[in-house]
């Protein structure tokens, strides 16, 4: 790549940083552990303010959990008020998720300084994580957090400045 006149090979971080995309169609089968692992130790190498590391990882790759949230979600979205909303949730097929076999959600203490940051760049490193092995991956930002708690009690251990569901899964496509 050359760019008034400096040039620069680019490698694996590179290619990784242009070809990573937001996946919405993932195959059923489950990412394996070794794969997980890897991904979810990409995560704490983020930078972060003053190495505070306030932040958590919750991995869920239980499918009848994820349909139980998807249908309390669906159920939310359709009876909240918002036309577009409850348009989206009623379309035939909708899931929150994607049908994403594994669901990584991703919070931050509330107490922590600069912590939504802190959230957004380990974000960062996990979907770069899963680029760099083929599984695609998408960050869905929800407002919905109080769905999750109820299924999720390890989250309101703290109160929460960030909350990302994060999905995973193999691409369903050649890409």
């Amino acid at each position: 790549m050359t760019m008034k006149g400096w040039s620069v090979e680019v490698n694996e971080t590179l290619s990784a940083i242009k070809s990573r995309r937001s996946i919405r169609q993932y195959k059923e089968e489950q990412i394996g552990d070794a794969e997980l692992r890897e991904i979810m130790d990409a995560a704490p190498y983020a930078p972060n303010c003053l190495n505070q590391q306030k932040w958590h990882f919750s991995v869920i790759q239980d499918t009848d959990l994820l349909s139980r949230i998807v249908e309390t979600l669906k159920e939310r979205l359709i009876n909240s008020g918002i036309k577009f909303l409850a348009q989206m949730a009623s379309s035939a097929g909708y899931s929150t998720f994607y049908k994403a076999p594994t669901v990584i959600f991703i919070t931050g203490d509330e107490e922590a300084s600069f912590v939504q940051i802190d959230c957004a760049m380990a974000a960062q490193n996990i979907v770069l994580a899963a680029e760099s092995m083929n599984i695609g991956s998408c960050v869905v930002v929800s407002a919905t957090k109080s769905v999750f708690f109820h299924f999720l009690p390890i989250l309101t251990s703290s109160p929460l400045a960030c909350f990302f569901p994060f999905l995973a899964g193999w691409l369903s496509f050649s890409s």
